[in-house]
């Protein structure tokens, strides 16, 4: 299954690449959250006496996710669409709707893992202007400057986050239909 999966992703990865953008804006707020939560945490000692500036980054990352998962349903909906010959086909050869499903979530969980840690390099430089804005907005004397850096770990949790939300809305949505 899992290579069927990929060859079907290989042969209509035009069409995959038309959710590109929403998966890129959707990785990139979740990388700029991951990021900022993870130096938040890292620079803490900066942070003693003050309020806790986390929820500030954790907002994005519950409301990215939530709208990734609604978002997606139309843009699938209309994948299916283009692909019916395809499921089609493959339900006549015995294909049950557990597996097209799977089929579709696994091959929006492929290009949302490489949109994804695109997205999640591209964020690296977002976060710190995020915060500089902030910091603007609230004052030094709440948001002290602190020093950014990347993260493996940022990386891991943004792609697996979003790979995730993607494969589950794949597969949630095309069941559905």
């Amino acid at each position: 299954m899992l290579r069927l999966v990929y060859y079907q992703f290989l042969h209509n990865k035009k069409q995959w690449l038309g959710v590109s953008p929403v998966i890129f804006v959707s990785s990139l707020v979740m990388g700029l959250a991951v990021n900022g939560v993870i130096n938040v945490e890292n620079n803490s000692q900066v942070f003693v006496g003050l309020p806790d500036p986390k929820p500030i980054f954790m907002f994005p990352i519950v409301f990215g996710g939530v709208t990734l998962f609604f978002v997606l349903s139309n843009i699938i909906n209309m994948l299916v669409e283009i692909f019916r010959d395809d499921y089609e086909l493959l339900e006549v050869l015995g294909a049950s709707r557990l597996q097209l499903s799977f089929l579709v979530g696994g091959q929006i969980f492929i290009i949302s893992s490489i949109i994804s840690f695109i997205a999640y390099l591209c964020s690296i430089f977002v976060t710190s202007n995020y915060y500089y804005f902030l910091q603007y907005f609230f004052g030094e004397n709440i948001l002290p400057d602190i020093q950014f850096q990347t993260s493996a770990v940022g990386c891991i949790i943004t792609v697996v986050l979003i790979s995730f939300l993607a494969f589950l809305s794949g597969c949630f949505y095309t069941f559905k239909k």
